[in-house]
């Protein structure tokens, strides 16, 4: 635990434990009541971080082994740190690195479905990474439509601007591989909005594209 953490952490607990001192004649028992909860609070939160530390480096090592291109090893690796990780920060990069690695042996929905287990407790700065992610292996699948909402989806989670935009663009691309036109005119309609867009000349290619084929 670093030290900025543990000083913020003791002074806490000894805020509680001053308060507890000086309402002890009105609080009676419950003072020992808050006192056990806060310790017990104190220490939930350092197994938290030991946690997380441990998770960092194992993930760490599914790295290096990625890299050096023995993907068993990181497979068997990420594999055992899932379900010991499950909703730390590692644990959840942990499932799109092991994603990743299904996706490069073309097992598309084995890796959907890990994603689709991390989702649930994952970190929300995570989110719209995993839900990407899952929206590319749909598409990866052909199942064109349900890769395009999962994309929208991603947009909703990821933060405003260019990251959101991007999903959009997927989204939409994905919309026209369904063979929904109108879907896709939406998406892109939306982003060259934004006249500060860094997908706004696609955007305005493929409604171009769009209006000209619904003009046929």
């Amino acid at each position: 635990m670093n030290s900025k953490a543990s000083s913020s952490g003791d002074d806490a607990l000894e805020n509680a434990i001053d308060w507890i001192r000086l309402n002890t004649k009105t609080i009676g028992i419950a003072a020992v009541v808050i006192a056990a909860a806060v310790a017990g609070w104190m220490l939930y939160q350092d197994s938290e971080v030991n946690k997380e530390n441990a998770a960092g480096k194992a993930y760490f090592e599914a790295q290096r082994s990625v890299a050096a291109g023995n993907l068993p090893l990181a497979q068997a690796d990420l594999e055992k740190m899932l379900p010991r990780y499950h909703g730390t920060t590692s644990g959840t990069l942990a499932a799109i690195l092991l994603a990743q690695v299904n996706y490069q042996g073309s097992k598309f929905a084995e890796g959907v479905k890990i994603l689709e287990a991390a989702q649930v407790s994952a970190p929300g700065q995570l989110a719209a990474a995993v839900q990407s992610m899952i929206a590319s292996g749909l598409v990866d699948q052909k199942k064109y439509a349900d890769g395009a909402k999962a994309y929208v989806k991603a947009a909703e989670l990821a933060a405003p601007g260019s990251e959101r935009e991007g999903f959009q663009v997927e989204a939409a691309r994905a919309w026209q591989l369904a063979n929904n036109p109108t879907e896709a005119l939406k998406l892109y309609k939306a982003i060259v909005e934004n006249q500060e867009s860094v997908h706004g000349a696609e955007a305005r290619v493929r409604i171009g594209e769009i209006e000209a084929a619904a003009a046929k």
